[in-house]
């Protein structure tokens, strides 16, 4: 596939409706000492496997043993996930020159699309049992601005209840209020529940993001921007294990948003 070149002038921006490091003094520092406990619709079911098929790029030739690494360097972005998603106005999944591991990284896009949705992103579906996510990234938006409306989201981790195919889960996004984790989960009477969590401004340039989740009840949540925790809570509701389908989503998901365009690299997901 044809990588689109960013030029070094280009401005690159981002509005918005989707990560927490792993550190020493992270609640999630280790997932292993964590309890057990529109295009495409994947299903739950076992562990997934070490992707070996995604080792092959300078980057995860050194990063083995992640249930999934992309770093976009063998000639397809689609190498070791479940499927992309791209719909809405003039949506855009490429990969681009330069990145954090050269020789390419992933460019997601998207149209200005008032009153209307769109997507443009990678999905990696993960057990519906699990107990534990982590995901890392590298990410670049040489440009940021705030939208005046809508929300656009840059990292999601979400889950789908067969019973009524309500869905929610956990984003890092920009809205009117800016960087945020939104934090959708399911209530008691059968419908949904909002809380979200403010981030310090997305910085400019290659960064890289980490986002853990803990589920159930007494679950938690952690973010870091360059391995400094921005986020961290614990003690509540967040996502339910065993209710439906589960996946990870890497790319640009918009409502009512301006035109954007955001660059990915050297992607690590686990799952517990």
């Amino acid at each position: 596939m044809e990588r689109v070149r960013l030029g070094h002038g280009r401005r690159v921006f981002l509005a918005a409706s989707a990560s927490a490091l792993i550190s020493a003094c992270s609640l999630l520092t280790n997932l292993s000492d964590l309890p057990a406990g529109a295009t495409s619709d994947g299903g739950g079911g076992d562990a997934p496997e070490v992707n070996d098929a995604a080792l092959d790029g300078p980057f995860c030739k050194t990063h083995p043993g992640h249930a999934l690494c992309a770093d976009f360097d063998e000639g397809s972005y689609l190498l070791g996930w479940t499927s992309p998603e791209t719909y809405g106005n003039t949506p855009v999944l490429s990969l681009a020159d330069g990145g954090t591991s050269p020789p390419a990284s992933l460019l997601s896009q998207l149209g200005s699309a008032p009153d209307a949705s769109g997507a443009a992103r990678l999905r990696f579906d993960f057990p519906a049992t699990a107990t534990a996510l982590h995901v890392e990234l590298s990410l670049n938006a040489s440009s940021l601005t705030t939208p005046s409306s809508g929300e656009l989201s840059l990292l999601e981790i979400y889950e789908k209840r067969t019973s009524d195919a309500l869905t929610a889960g956990v984003n890092i996004q920009l809205s009117s209020s800016g960087a945020e984790v939104r934090l959708t989960t399911f209530d008691d009477a059968g419908g949904r529940q909002y809380q979200s969590f403010p981030l310090p401004a997305l910085p400019t340039g290659w960064f890289r993001v980490d986002l853990d989740v803990a589920l159930g009840v007494t679950g938690s949540l952690a973010v870091a921007f360059d391995h400094q925790t921005v986020l961290q809570r614990s003690g509540l509701t967040t996502m339910e294990p065993g209710i439906g389908d589960s996946a990870y989503f890497v790319g640009l998901h918009g409502l009512d948003t301006a035109a954007a365009s955001v660059t990915y690299d050297d992607v690590l997901i686990d799952t517990k």
